[in-house]
């Protein structure tokens, strides 16, 4: 199980010409709480975005938790 609490955060992020990479998370139970993942190409960047791919039996976005892709 995985639990993200407290601002905790898993990222995978380009600023530059670099791609971001990807994020996989394999686990019975993912749960965020006032928590993120997500992928980012910041306004400097020209890399691609990645993927998130969640296999998960249960998940559960709590107290503002995001998941995200922002290009």
């Amino acid at each position: 199980d995985i639990l993200l609490r407290d601002r905790a955060e898993i990222q995978a992020a380009t600023y530059g010409t670099g791609s971001t990479g990807d994020i996989q998370i394999i686990t019975n139970t993912l749960t965020l709480d006032n928590s993120a993942i997500g992928i980012l190409v910041a306004d400097t960047g020209n890399g691609q975005g990645g993927n998130v791919t969640i296999q998960a039996d249960s998940v559960a976005l709590i107290n503002g938790s995001s998941l995200s892709s922002n290009t």
